[in-house]
């Protein structure tokens, strides 16, 4: 068959593949049994996706198609388990998953306004319109910090310096100071 887009497990254990029926794969090279870990549906021909490594080889973050609405779903394989998580909420187009090198966050891209343009129902003025993504993230563990956290909209109070002198001799200085 016809196979897409080869990438190389960071430990050099398998390598993953799409092919011309719309998995993602991966073949593991001591034995060469092939794993599937998905095949997208609901549509012509081949669909296109990213998928990408975790750093330690353990997970894979792949696009998956929901076959009724067309959108995207970023989604976590475990290697181990062959168990699949989805990461973004369905209620829009998610893409090009990608690990922090430190293999402590994922990210994605994402958009809620692409469907009107996916399905040909575009009616806005500009055909040139393109969607708009934002940038998601994921921490893959409870342990681990969020890059963006929330901040009060109370607003904060500037700390002002002491104007204490340290030793009685400083502080007639500093009323010499003034005087002048």
């Amino acid at each position: 068959g016809f196979y897409f887009d080869p990438h190389w497990s960071p430990d050099s254990k398998h390598v993953l593949y799409r092919d011309k029926t719309n998995r993602w794969c991966f073949v593991t090279i001591e034995g060469g049994e092939v794993t599937q870990i998905s095949r997208n549906e609901g549509s012509l021909g081949v669909v296109s996706g990213q998928a990408r490594w975790s750093p330690d080889s353990k997970w894979i973050a792949y696009e998956s198609r929901n076959p009724r609405t067309l959108y995207d779903s970023v989604v976590l394989y475990s290697v181990e388990s062959g168990a699949s998580t989805i990461v973004s909420d369905g209620f829009g187009n998610a893409d090009g998953p990608c690990f922090s090198a430190d293999g402590k966050y994922l990210f994605f891209a994402a958009s809620v306004d692409r469907g009107p343009r996916n399905f040909g129902l575009d009616m806005s003025a500009s055909a040139a319109r393109r969607g708009s993504d934002s940038l998601y993230y994921v921490a893959l563990r409870k342990s681990t910090k969020a890059l963006l956290r929330p901040r009060s909209d109370e607003g904060y109070t500037a700390k002002k310096a002491s104007a204490k002198p340290s030793k009685k001799g400083d502080a007639k200085k500093t009323e010499d100071a003034k005087a002048k």
